[in-house]
Protein backbone atom coordinates (compact mmCIF):
# COMPACT_ATOMS: atom_id res chain seq x y z
CA UNK A 1 0.00 0.00 0.00
CA UNK A 2 3.01 2.45 0.33
CA UNK A 3 3.57 2.22 -3.36
CA UNK A 4 0.22 3.10 -3.80
CA UNK A 5 -0.07 6.49 -6.35
CA UNK A 6 -3.95 6.84 -6.54
CA UNK A 7 -3.28 9.93 -9.11
CA UNK A 8 -1.48 6.96 -11.36
CA UNK A 9 -4.92 4.74 -11.46
CA UNK A 10 -7.89 4.34 -13.95
CA UNK A 11 -11.22 4.98 -12.37
CA UNK A 12 -12.96 1.56 -13.02
CA UNK A 13 -16.32 2.90 -13.49
CA UNK A 14 -15.84 5.71 -16.06
CA UNK A 15 -12.13 5.16 -17.42
CA UNK A 16 -10.69 8.28 -16.64
CA UNK A 17 -6.91 8.29 -15.60
CA UNK A 18 -5.11 10.08 -13.42
CA UNK A 19 -8.47 11.52 -11.65
CA UNK A 20 -8.26 9.61 -8.53
CA UNK A 21 -7.45 11.56 -4.93
CA UNK A 22 -7.31 9.93 -1.41
CA UNK A 23 -10.85 10.62 -0.23
CA UNK A 24 -10.95 8.80 3.39
CA UNK A 25 -9.68 6.07 5.46
CA UNK A 26 -11.97 3.64 7.32
CA UNK A 27 -10.64 0.77 9.80
CA UNK A 28 -12.37 -2.68 8.77
CA UNK A 29 -11.90 -5.90 11.18
CA UNK A 30 -10.30 -9.03 9.64
CA UNK A 31 -10.36 -12.16 11.49
CA UNK A 32 -7.27 -15.05 11.52
CA UNK A 33 -6.23 -17.83 13.08
CA UNK A 34 -2.71 -17.92 14.09
CA UNK A 35 -1.21 -20.30 16.31
CA UNK A 36 -4.08 -22.47 16.79
CA UNK A 37 -6.13 -19.32 18.17
CA UNK A 38 -8.71 -17.03 16.66
CA UNK A 39 -7.37 -13.37 16.14
CA UNK A 40 -9.26 -9.93 15.14
CA UNK A 41 -7.51 -7.22 14.04
CA UNK A 42 -8.00 -3.71 12.66
CA UNK A 43 -6.55 -2.92 9.06
CA UNK A 44 -6.64 0.64 7.67
CA UNK A 45 -8.53 0.83 4.32
CA UNK A 46 -7.79 3.96 2.02
CA UNK A 47 -10.86 5.04 -0.10
CA UNK A 48 -10.39 7.13 -3.22
CA UNK A 49 -12.65 9.09 -4.93
CA UNK A 50 -11.97 9.96 -8.85
CA UNK A 51 -12.59 13.94 -9.63
CA UNK A 52 -14.02 12.43 -13.08
CA UNK A 53 -17.69 10.44 -11.80
CA UNK A 54 -17.65 11.46 -8.09
CA UNK A 55 -17.59 7.44 -7.28
CA UNK A 56 -15.29 5.80 -4.24
CA UNK A 57 -13.52 2.88 -3.95
CA UNK A 58 -12.10 1.05 -0.99
CA UNK A 59 -8.23 0.08 -1.95
CA UNK A 60 -7.45 -3.30 -0.57
CA UNK A 61 -4.53 -4.91 0.68
CA UNK A 62 -3.89 -7.96 -1.41
CA UNK A 63 -5.06 -10.48 1.84
CA UNK A 64 -8.53 -8.71 2.19
CA UNK A 65 -11.34 -10.62 0.39
CA UNK A 66 -13.80 -7.62 -0.50
CA UNK A 67 -16.51 -7.85 1.51
CA UNK A 68 -15.19 -10.47 3.66
CA UNK A 69 -14.23 -10.13 7.36
CA UNK A 70 -11.64 -12.93 7.47
CA UNK A 71 -8.47 -12.97 5.66
CA UNK A 72 -7.00 -14.52 2.26
CA UNK A 73 -4.60 -16.81 4.31
CA UNK A 74 -7.23 -18.08 6.87
CA UNK A 75 -9.61 -18.86 4.02
CA UNK A 76 -6.82 -20.27 2.19
CA UNK A 77 -5.60 -22.50 5.44
CA UNK A 78 -9.02 -24.02 5.49
CA UNK A 79 -9.30 -24.72 2.01
CA UNK A 80 -6.14 -26.83 2.40
CA UNK A 81 -7.42 -29.05 4.86
CA UNK A 82 -10.23 -29.59 3.00
CA UNK A 83 -8.59 -30.11 -0.48
CA UNK A 84 -5.61 -31.94 1.14
CA UNK A 85 -8.14 -34.19 3.28
CA UNK A 86 -6.76 -33.38 6.45
CA UNK A 87 -9.96 -32.97 7.86
CA UNK A 88 -13.75 -33.59 7.29
CA UNK A 89 -15.57 -30.28 6.49
CA UNK A 90 -17.29 -30.46 9.84
CA UNK A 91 -14.36 -30.59 11.71
CA UNK A 92 -12.88 -28.10 9.48
CA UNK A 93 -15.89 -25.58 10.25
CA UNK A 94 -15.65 -26.62 14.31
CA UNK A 95 -12.14 -25.71 13.98
CA UNK A 96 -12.22 -22.40 12.63
CA UNK A 97 -15.46 -20.98 13.94
CA UNK A 98 -17.25 -20.83 10.86
CA UNK A 99 -20.44 -22.59 9.23
CA UNK A 100 -20.93 -25.17 6.38
CA UNK A 101 -22.31 -22.28 4.08
CA UNK A 102 -19.53 -19.72 4.85
CA UNK A 103 -17.14 -23.17 4.14
CA UNK A 104 -19.05 -23.95 0.90
CA UNK A 105 -19.01 -19.73 -0.30
CA UNK A 106 -15.06 -20.07 0.23
CA UNK A 107 -14.57 -22.94 -1.68
CA UNK A 108 -16.95 -21.92 -4.64
CA UNK A 109 -15.17 -17.97 -4.13
CA UNK A 110 -11.57 -20.12 -4.18
CA UNK A 111 -12.66 -22.29 -7.34
CA UNK A 112 -13.75 -18.91 -9.46
CA UNK A 113 -10.46 -16.85 -8.24
CA UNK A 114 -7.49 -19.71 -7.75
CA UNK A 115 -5.17 -18.48 -10.18
CA UNK A 116 -5.65 -14.71 -8.60
CA UNK A 117 -5.28 -16.34 -5.08
CA UNK A 118 -2.81 -18.26 -5.47
CA UNK A 119 -0.49 -15.89 -6.88
CA UNK A 120 -0.99 -13.78 -4.41
CA UNK A 121 -0.09 -16.36 -2.15
CA UNK A 122 2.99 -17.01 -4.06
CA UNK A 123 4.07 -13.23 -3.97
CA UNK A 124 3.70 -13.17 -0.33
CA UNK A 125 6.67 -15.79 -0.19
Amino acid sequence: MDRFIPQTETCPICGAKGKCHIHAYYDRTITDYINGQKITHSVCIMRVMCDSCNHTHAILPDHIIPYGTHGLFLVLRVLTEYFFHFRSISSICEKYDISDKLFHKWKALFLKHKKLWLGKLIDSS
